[in-house]
């Protein structure tokens, strides 16, 4: 068996086709790698995307009536503020960070009061239109908002973020207190859910201030809005006694405690583990659903589709046979050889990555460990990246054993190269949209093979997308369908007239 294993290894790595299919990937591999992106595309900020939704809307606006005036003033001066603060401080400042996002709303209200107490009778007047009594109210008193913004713009001009956290803290503190007192006398769910959302906000800021996280528009403010709002709707839900434990309940409660675990431990550790652009994430990816992935499977279906119609096609199949080999050895050998090159794939192509990107990219990123939630134990898993990619290659070993004994199957059955390429191909391409059919709950695909071969979907507790499946259903459906197909595949292999042919 091991004489045979071996001579169809050789025969593989003999063959000019299979060089020219590495190649051609390795050369894919590397132009998906290189980061086209920061050559030749700049993003827009946030303040030029508000800026511009600005101008679009101001010019929608009818301002030949009263109201349609108003709309457009009240857009006009939220305009000159978000200008002044463009042009002041710049659109990637910390200052502009904190006015334009909402869960920094003390700041932009300060502004916006102010600009409003000084600009909006002037805007409005240039539609020859007055403010009538009642709407004299909605303009704050320009006395009240001049001082409260004099003492915010004094901690911007000194670009002093730590001051406006604390002025920012004993805000949230007043209001707080407020709120609390109001909950002495009349409890409500939505109440309690807005004093746990404003104790949420001032251990952010708390945590900001030791951990010195300034405001800025970079991955620790990310992981901070993400870990803000999960913690928030946890709470909710968990206060919720009307909320349904249905499935899709189950697994959006999963993703915001993921969410949330995952966003804590960027803060803590101040570690990117997000950024889609480092040779860190582009490797991590090689198993998921990605073009490595399919990279992966292009070579084992060629050598699967291949190993038995090629030799039968060539005659070669026959000096195998006057040998002393039955030939259930000689296909079992050919199937253990199939087995081997998923390994060899799911070990090289990964090193192509890493070789693209240690040439077009860093590879400090690295040193940044892999993080797992597993739901079993309620535990933040740490991994290095060997090992991670380890985890995820067993967990797609189902997919690619069974993609590689349908071509295996199909190439023995018809001695055709094509079908047995471009058939597993397709029902590749083909799973990936049926598992988008599961929203209309058809049980039978749960016993479809490519509903559950990759198992990442129900690792560690993970709750998969279609309710009712398993990791242990998984594998029991993907051992029947690949004996089945091992059995098709060893019984006409058997009655194959091949000294014939």
């Amino acid at each position: 068996m091991i004489r045979l294993i071996k001579n169809e290894l050789v025969k593989i790595f003999s063959k000019k086709s299979f060089y020219i299919i590495l190649l051609v990937i390795f050369g894919l591999i590397i132009f998906q790698n290189i980061n086209f992106r920061s050559y030749y595309y700049e993003e827009w900020s946030e303040m030029e995307e508000e800026l511009y939704n600005l101008q679009l809307s101001m010019m929608g606006i009818n301002t030949n009536s009263y109201s349609g005036a108003m709309d457009f003033a009240y857009t006009a001066v939220k305009q000159d503020l978000l200008e002044d603060i463009s042009d002041t401080y710049g659109n990637e400042s910390w200052q502009a960070y904190v006015i334009l996002r909402d869960s920094e709303y003390i700041a932009y209200n300060i502004y916006y009061d102010y600009y409003l107490a000084q600009n909006f009778e002037d805007e409005l007047s240039y539609f020859d239109f007055e403010l009538n009594d009642e709407d004299k109210l909605l303009v704050p008193d320009k006395e009240q908002a001049t001082a409260k913004y004099n003492e915010l713009n004094e901690i911007f001009s000194s670009n002093d973020w730590r001051a406006f956290a604390k002025m920012q803290l004993s805000y949230l503190l007043e209001e707080k207190h407020d709120l609390d007192y109001i909950l002495t006398s009349e409890y409500t769910p939505d109440l309690q859910n807005q004093i746990y959302k404003i104790e949420t906000d001032i251990e952010v800021i708390n945590t900001r201030l030791g951990k010195n996280i300034p405001f800025a528009y970079d991955y620790l403010n990310d992981a901070i809005d993400n870990y803000k709002y999960a913690k928030c709707e946890i709470y909710k839900i968990d206060n919720d006694t009307t909320r349904e434990n249905t499935y899709e309940n189950q697994k959006e409660y999963q993703n915001l405690v993921e969410t949330f675990e995952k966003s804590n431990y960027i803060i803590q550790n101040k570690l990117d583990t997000e950024n889609k652009d480092t040779t860190r994430y582009k490797l991590s990816s090689t198993f998921e659903s990605s073009n490595q992935q399919l990279f992966i499977l292009a070579i084992i279906v060629y050598i699967s589709a291949t190993i038995v119609s090629e030799e039968i096609n060539n005659g070669t199949i026959k000096q195998l046979l006057t040998k002393p080999n039955n030939r259930l050895k000689i296909l079992l050998s050919k199937l253990i050889t199939c087995f081997i090159m998923i390994i060899f794939a799911s070990i090289l192509i990964p090193f192509m990555v890493y070789i693209a990107n240690a040439l077009f990219n860093e590879t400090e990123s690295l040193r940044i460990p892999m993080i797992m939630y597993n739901f079993s134990t309620s535990t933040l898993m740490e991994m290095d990246m060997i090992k991670y990619l380890f985890i995820q290659f067993l967990s797609k070993l189902p997919l690619f054993m069974i993609i590689m004994i349908i071509a295996f199957t199909l190439g023995t059955l018809f001695k055709n190269s094509i079908i047995a390429v471009l058939v597993p191909l397709f029902i590749y391409i083909s799973g990936k949209y049926l598992i988008e059919l599961t929203s209309n709950n058809i049980s039978i695909l749960k016993f479809l093979p490519t509903t559950g071969w990759e198992l990442n979907n129900v690792l560690f507790g993970r709750l998969h997308e279609f309710e009712g499946i398993t990791l242990n259903l998984s594998i029991i459906v993907y051992l029947i369908y690949f004996i089945l197909l091992l059995l098709i595949s060893f019984i006409s292999f058997a009655k194959a007239d091949i000294k014939n042919q």
